[in-house]
């Protein structure tokens, strides 16, 4: 038991500090060369999430409009589908106020071509219904 815990604490040793390689000065072989590593403000930085000028633009809204959500329209193309969508972006995550997608036009009677322009077109009609309905402004 005192051998294994002898090798363990040795390779733990060796891990904590590694041996010198033949270019490093402390080495006694060493042909005098030196090396030291600086690392810039950048390299301590990486790794830290960090929040771009994009997405303070996204979230800021102007003074006067204090606590209003800003809404961006974003459209996304897959082979198969389009999926419209009504976003306001938050501190915590983006909210989805509705969302609408080419697969359900067939309901109001387009039932080919549903990755086309005019589904992305018919597709933006929808959710603009969609978003009367959710603010309860259809009737008026």
């Amino acid at each position: 038991m005192k051998c294994l815990r002898h090798y363990f604490s040795q390779q733990a040793e060796e891990r904590a500090y590694p041996k010198t390689q033949p270019w490093c000065s402390s080495n006694p072989q060493s042909r005098g060369l030196t090396l030291s590593v600086i690392k810039s403000s950048s390299e301590k930085k990486r790794g830290k999430e960090r929040i771009t000028g994009a997405q303070i633009r996204l979230i800021n809204q102007d003074k006067n409009k204090y606590g209003t959500p800003k809404y961006r329209f974003v459209v996304r193309f897959t082979n198969k589908d389009i999926i419209t969508q009504i976003v306001s972006t938050s501190i915590a995550g983006d909210m989805i106020l509705t969302s609408a997608y080419a697969h359900e036009l067939p309901r109001y009677g387009l039932d080919v071509g549903l990755s086309n322009y005019s589904a992305a077109y018919c597709t933006g009609l929808l959710l603009a219904r969609y978003v009367l309905k959710t603010l309860e402004m259809d009737e008026e």
